[in-house]
């Protein structure tokens, strides 16, 4: 079974100028039936909206 849920770190040094690239990137992996969820340094502190978005996209895949 394939679920094809993708989690990404925007970390500061690697994603700080790249908010256009990362976008587009995400429209070319949905367009392949991926759902991505993206997580930021915040994230890590209170992971609460990742686990829901994480939640919700499998909830979205069948079972």
């Amino acid at each position: 079974m394939q679920y094809r849920i993708a989690l990404e770190y925007d970390g500061y040094a690697a994603h700080e100028e790249r908010a256009v690239y990362d976008a587009e990137r995400d429209e070319r992996m949905a367009a392949r039936g991926w759902i991505v969820v993206r997580a930021r340094a915040d994230d890590l502190r209170d992971p609460s909206r990742v686990l829901a978005e994480l939640r919700a996209a499998f909830d979205k895949r069948p079972h």
